[in-house]
C-alpha cells in the first residue's frame, strides 16, 4: 500500500543532457549500476543494494541526487521477517528518463 510520494523538479526531454556528469557516473561501477537499476524501473533499497553490490544504497541515491538526478521516494507497507508490519521506501528515477540513461550510458562506453 502506498502512503505518499515526493515528486521533485521538472521532467526533461528524452535526449541526454551533455552537461550531466555521465562520464563521472559511469567511471564508478557502483554508481553506474545504481543508475542503470533505477533506469530499469522502481526499486526498494534492498533491491538496489543487490543491484549495486553494496549494503548502503542510500549513499548512492544521495550521490545521484547531488549530481542532479530526480529520484522519487514512495513509502510502502509490508511485513517483515518476523511477521510484523513495516514500512519501506521504493525509489523511482524521474529524471533522467530511462531512455536517456540507456542512450547516455551506451554513448559513454562507445
Amino acid at each position: 500500500m502506498k502512503h505518499h510520494s515526493q515528486a521533485h523538479g521538472t521532467v526533461h526531454a528524452d535526449s541526454p543532457r551533455k552537461d550531466f556528469p555521465w562520464q563521472t557516473i559511469s567511471a564508478s561501477p557502483r554508481l553506474a549500476r545504481a543508475m542503470l537499476a533505477l533506469g530499469a524501473g522502481s526499486k526498494t533499497a534492498m533491491e538496489l543494494n543487490k543491484a549495486i553490490g553494496t549494503p548502503n544504497a542510500h549513499n548512492y541515491l544521495r550521490t545521484l541526487r547531488e549530481f542532479g538526478c530526480v529520484i522519487d521516494k514512495t513509502v510502502e507497507t509490508g511485513t517483515d521477517r518476523d511477521g510484523k508490519a513495516c514500512r519501506y521506501g521504493r525509489y523511482s528515477l524521474i529524471w533522467p528518463t530511462q531512455s536517456e540513461v540507456v542512450t547516455a550510458m551506451r554513448e559513454v562506453h562507445e
